[in-house]
């Protein structure tokens, strides 16, 4: 049985995954951050709960016995957001949503490299369509999955170049999820009335934010895509999942001029005339 650690699990993406990979002949380390999650996971078949903060390797550090070699794969999932202008975005709230969503997926590599399989083993990172198409008022979350994708790209061509071509990393960018991030992302409003950007904020973290929510899909669709890259023998580097993915690939490859006349007209109804 291999054994794959996933981070995150105490709810959307995370909890599915570790229920898809139990079921399907994994053992799965468990990742929560609080102890009250602990108990998710208890008497689950082929399920270890592991108890630490993503954003802190000593914490990481200190339950790496806990998690046996060798490892096959690891599946970064922890993440935050908040919807918040750039100007507005306190810094410790940006540090850490950073420290969540880049340092937890570095932090994790480094503690738990030396303990992968040395014939075939995995990285999977969460990403986000985030990280490549830009909209306004999420700014942290967007340079988060831009830092990711760019730290996923460097590890795997790090193997490549070393002679590691048996530890594959994948990235899976997922549209809009029907999970706890985006109900979070509109009641962590963190700027202050008296911004210039408030009521633009407002009106579209309203506005986006429910159309994004009506139209998510399932974590499901995320722990499917996990399981057959974990059993692809050639697992895809880049995986966008969504129902629209052929739209979210071809506004990644318009120009820049162009995709901001096309985000001015989409979100025009969002937006009170002032």
């Amino acid at each position: 049985m291999k054994n794959v650690l996933v981070t995150g699990t105490s709810s959307g993406i995370g909890l599915v995954t570790v229920k898809l990979l139990a079921a399907n002949g994994f053992h799965v380390y468990a990742n929560v951050r609080d102890p009250d999650h602990l108990d998710i996971w208890k008497g689950v078949e082929n399920v270890t709960p592991v108890l630490f903060d993503v954003r802190d390797q000593d914490s990481i550090a200190k339950v790496a016995d806990q998690i046996p070699s060798p490892l096959y794969a690891i599946v970064n999932n922890a993440g935050i957001s908040a919807w918040t202008p750039m100007l507005d975005c306190p810094m410790d709230k940006f540090d850490d949503i950073v420290r969540t969503n880049v340092y937890g997926p570095l932090h994790v590599y480094k503690t738990f490299f030396h303990k992968f399989d040395p014939k075939d083993a995995r990285i999977i990172n969460i990403s986000s369509v985030s990280g490549k198409l830009i909209f306004p008022f999420m700014g942290p979350y967007h340079v988060s999955k831009s830092a990711l994708e760019t730290l996923s790209d460097s590890m795997r061509r790090e193997h490549l170049i070393n002679g590691m071509k048996h530890i594959k990393v994948t990235i899976i960018e997922p549209g809009s999820v029907d999970t706890r991030l985006w109900e979070r992302a509109r009641t962590t409003t963190i700027f202050p009335k008296t911004s210039p950007f408030y009521q633009t904020a407002i009106d579209m973290g309203h506005g986006i934010i429910e159309q994004e929510m009506s139209g998510a899909f399932p974590p499901s669709w995320i722990a499917n895509a996990v399981l057959k890259n974990l059993n692809r023998k050639c697992p895809k580097i880049r995986e966008i999942v969504s129902p629209q993915k052929w739209i979210f690939k071809v506004l990644m490859l318009i120009p820049d001029w162009l995709f901001d006349k096309l985000f001015l007209i989409i979100t025009k109804k969002f937006v009170k005339k002032k």
